[in-house]
C-alpha cells in the first residue's frame, strides 16, 4: 500500500466510527489516505477524530481531482442512500459528485440493516454499481 493515493468515503451509518480505523490501517501500510465524509457521517464520527488520524498532505484538491487522481475510492460504510445516489447519478454532496467523476476504481462496502439491505431496491442499486465495474464487497 506505500505510496498508494485511497480516498475514504464514509457515509452516515452507525458504522461510520468504523471508518477510523480503516484509516489507520491504511497509514500504517503508508497509504495516503484522505477522507470524504457526508454531513450524516459527520454527526456520527466528528472531523477532528479523522483528521487527528493522517496528515492532510493533498492540499486543495476538489472532488474532481479526489475521484480522478486517487488510486482507490473506498466508500465504507455506504449506506442505503448513498448507494442510490452513485446509481442513479445524483451528484448533491461531495462524496457522491466526487464518484460521479471518478476515473479510480471504487470499492463499495454496504451496510445497513439486514432488511434495507435485501430490500429490492437496496439490490437492483447495487447489481447497477457492479454492471458500471464499481465493486461491491457483501456485508
Amino acid at each position: 500500500m506505500k505510496g498508494k493515493r485511497i480516498v475514504i468515503g464514509v457515509s452516515g451509518g452507525i458504522a461510520a466510527y468504523k471508518a477510523a480505523e480503516l484509516v489507520r490501517l491504511l497509514v500504517r501500510e503508508e497509504a495516503l489516505v484522505q477522507v470524504a465524509m457526508t454531513a450524516n457521517a459527520a454527526r456520527f464520527v466528528g472531523n477532528r477524530v479523522v483528521s487527528h488520524m493522517f496528515d492532510e498532505a493533498a492540499g486543495a484538491m476538489d472532488h474532481i481531482s479526489w475521484g480522478q487522481d486517487s488510486d482507490l475510492i473506498i466508500i465504507a460504510p455506504a449506506t442505503g442512500n448513498v448507494i442510490a445516489k452513485i446509481a442513479h447519478g445524483i451528484a448533491d454532496d461531495f462524496l457522491s459528485t466526487m464518484t460521479l467523476a471518478a476515473t479510480a476504481p471504487i470499492l463499495v462496502c454496504p451496510a445497513m440493516n439486514t432488511r434495507m439491505y435485501e430490500n429490492q431496491a437496496t439490490q437492483e442499486n447495487l447489481a447497477v454499481l457492479q454492471r458500471r465495474g464499481i465493486f461491491v464487497m457483501e456485508p
